[in-house]
């Protein structure tokens, strides 16, 4: 296979790699496996460019799924490569896959070289409570339902009924009887602010515990938010560092996080 021009990324250590080549859309999956397996660490792989949508930048990820680190990370990288300055805020707008709308980013550079990232994420179309099979058992799940992704979360009292390895192949099943492009599991413990991720990309046939999820912590924080019925602004420790979720409304949803690029 080819050599790709592409960027490595580590945002909250949820490794990416974006690659800046053209590619046609039916051999992004074979360009994402050949990457994934030349960069161990990587758990997803997008592909960028540029003038369309009415954005300053657009990313499709390689299972059409939509993922709020990844669209942080090609802001980031869009206000890298246009000279942002340490100190300076820049607000970039990612056309991405799984979305209807444009979506808004506000970048900054410390003196350091990490990029913070603000994402005005989308809200989810629903969040419903379903009832979904597996080896035998009923499991009574909320689902946070966005247009790329669907999340089931699993609150602490629930750990003990899906363990995780029931979890990676319950997903698969779920993921195709839901028709979605992308699907998480979210390990919630609500007292103690921890997030433990499982995502899985139909399109890809893989599923990773990841180091951290943008959309899945979105989706426990708008689940709370509406559990609670007040405000969220909480700091979710997940395995690869901290993800900041802030819900005040409906359309009201911030999503913060740190972006390192190596080289």
């Amino acid at each position: 296979m080819k050599n790709y021009d592409y960027i490595y990324a580590d945002p909250t250590g949820n490794i990416t790699i974006l690659v800046r080549d053209e590619a046609d859309p039916a051999e992004r999956t074979g360009i994402s496996d050949y990457l994934c397996a030349l960069e161990p660490a990587c758990e997803q792989v997008g592909f960028i460019s540029y003038g369309k949508e009415n954005a300053d930048i657009r990313l499709d990820m390689a299972g059409g799924e939509f993922c709020g680190n990844a669209t942080m990370t090609t802001a980031c990288l869009f206000a890298r490569d246009n000279g942002i300055n340490p100190g300076e805020e820049r607000t970039v707008t990612v056309s991405a896959s799984g979305t209807k709308e444009p979506v808004k980013v506000v970048v900054s550079l410390d003196n350091s070289g990490v990029f913070s990232g603000h994402v005005s994420m989308p809200s989810p179309n629903s969040v419903e409570r379903v009832t979904l099979e597996f080896n035998g058992h009923e499991y009574d799940l909320w689902i946070v339902k966005f247009d790329g992704m669907y999340h089931a979360i699993i609150e602490e009292e629930g750990f003990k009924d899906l363990s995780f390895g029931d979890a990676e192949k319950a997903i698969v099943k779920w993921a195709d009887e839901l028709h979605t492009a992308g699907m998480g599991i979210m390990y919630l413990d609500e007292s103690k602010k921890t997030l433990t991720p499982l995502v899985y990309v139909p399109a890809l046939k893989e599923f990773y515990w990841e180091h951290s999820c943008a959309s899945g912590t979105t989706a426990a924080g708008y689940f709370l938010f509406t559990k609670n019925g007040k405000p969220v602004d909480i700091d979710f420790k997940e395995p690869g560092g901290t993800l900041n979720i802030k819900v005040s409304g409906k359309d009201e949803i911030t999503l913060s996080g740190h972006v390192r690029f190596r080289g």
